[in-house]
């Protein structure tokens, strides 16, 4: 997949979309610095398409590298752009969370299940964001929640940790 955006690039180096697909390609493949260049130049495209793509991709990377106060600051970005992109929702909360700004982690989590249908993630930190501030009923309901929408999640093994620890705690 990398040689074929390449491709696509050389051959059409306005090309965007396919330098913001290396770009995420490059994350996967920890390459950062070189996903950074690429990333920016899709940011810095005031033709594409989709710039919330490319914002919350160099976000994704920002977050990777641990660079959490630029990570949110593309989140954010993205979210300008598109208020109903899943991605940055969930990705902005994970930011949030990681930052132990719990209160506003669970917000943005929350306005991400809302728009993201289909996604488990969003539930699992929502329910960390709940419980780490102390909201243990709200925490016990994502993590039903979670179980009963996706009982095929990679996240049900934690869930079902989670929950156990929030019941011997009252």
């Amino acid at each position: 997949a990398e040689e074929h955006f390449r491709d696509a690039i050389t051959i059409e180096s306005g090309y965007t979309e396919a330098r913001n697909n290396l770009g995420r390609l490059l994350i996967e493949r920890q390459k950062y610095k070189e996903a950074e260049t690429q990333l920016k130049t899709v940011t810095n495209d005031l033709k594409y398409q989709t710039p919330e793509k490319g914002h919350t991709n160099l976000g994704l990377l920002f977050l990777k590298t641990n660079r959490l106060p630029e990570a949110r600051e593309q989140f954010l970005k993205a979210l300008r752009l598109n208020r109903k992109f899943c991605e940055a929702h969930n990705l902005l909360g994970q930011t949030l969370f990681l930052e132990n700004r719990f209160s506003k982690a669970s917000e943005a989590l929350d306005r991400a299940i809302s728009v993201c249908e289909k996604y488990d993630e969003p539930h699992y930190y929502s329910a960390l964001s709940y419980a780490r501030s102390g909201q243990k009923a709200k925490a016990i309901a994502r993590l039903k929640e979670l179980m009963q929408l996706y009982p095929s999640s990679s996240y049900i093994a934690e869930s079902k940790k989670l929950l156990a620890e929030l019941r011997n705690d009252d």
